[in-house]
């Protein structure tokens, strides 16, 4: 299940937070994340999972 792709409008919302300035990219799991061949399992595992209920 991927998540919805987020439109750039240019601004920044003041009340959100980018999820790169709350996770620490140097901590083994978001190296790790980096790692792994995201499209690889989109492709292999995409068609058993469904974006509805």
């Amino acid at each position: 299940m991927r998540p919805r792709e987020r439109r750039d409008s240019g601004q920044s919302d003041f009340f959100k937070a980018r999820l790169d300035q709350i996770v620490n990219l140097q901590h083994e799991l978001a190296k790790l994340g980096q790692q792994i061949d995201w499209t690889f399992l989109e492709k292999r595992f995409g068609a058993v999972y469904a974006d509805t209920i």
